[in-house]
């Protein structure tokens, strides 16, 4: 019993040692996710505060490069992602931010776009063009994959960020942002759907709002 402990202990030692071949499940995976949904609870830790502040939400993301956040319940902020533009918006304040997302667009936007899809990369390409790997560890049911952006911008605004993976299915379990003043930033998924119908109306601003529109200035 104490070999055979050793030698498993030893080929997951092993495995991790490999990270790639250890999510080459997930990737090949999600080369066939096109959509998703998820509820979730955000928990956030700031260093001003003694404890986290905990706020419910839903996501919806469509490949390529669609996403909906929306964050708080009545929404606090609704954040939405299409190819070209990146749109903010704070239904209390009754104000709309607008962030394109081009070829042109200043760096630091398109990658915060990237980092708000992190759990969600079409396949192994795209997510190694966007994030490097620190460490790859087993947690009870899960897999924690610790990386950072592989862009140094992106690493000013987030030195790291983790990915939580069921280890049965490979479901995203969480995501978890560390931000460069020490502040974290996790979600938590639940109710999860994969491929459901979402159209393309569902992430843009709807017009009939009574929300300010204005031009993004130099953040977030």
């Amino acid at each position: 019993m104490t070999c055979a402990v050793a030698l498993t202990a030893s080929a997951l030692a092993h495995a991790i040692a490999d990270p790639i071949q250890i999510l080459q499940p997930w990737f090949n995976q999600q080369t066939n996710v096109v959509a998703w949904s998820a509820d979730f609870i955000q928990i956030r830790t700031l260093p001003t505060f003694n404890r986290p502040l905990q706020e419910p939400g839903h996501v919806d993301y469509k490949s390529p490069g669609y996403f909906r956040w929306v964050i708080g319940s009545p929404p606090r902020t609704i954040v939405l992602g299409q190819p070209s533009e990146m749109t903010v918006a704070y239904p209390f304040l009754n104000q709309v931010e607008h962030y394109p997302l081009g070829p042109a667009a200043p760096r630091q936007w398109r990658d915060m776009s990237s980092l708000m899809q992190a759990g969600m990369p079409r396949d192994q390409k795209d997510f190694l063009s966007q994030f490097k790997i620190l460490s790859l560890t087993n947690s009870t049911q899960n897999w924690i994959v610790q990386m950072q952006p592989t862009h140094p911008e992106a690493r000013q605004m987030i030195p790291h960020l983790d990915i939580t993976l069921n280890t049965r299915n490979f479901l995203l379990v969480s995501t978890r942002l560390v931000f460069a003043d020490g502040t974290t930033m996790e979600s938590r998924y639940t109710n999860q759907t994969l491929n459901p119908s979402l159209p393309d109306s569902l992430f843009q601003w709807k017009s009939e709002s009574r929300a300010e529109k204005s031009q993004a200035g130099p953040r977030p």
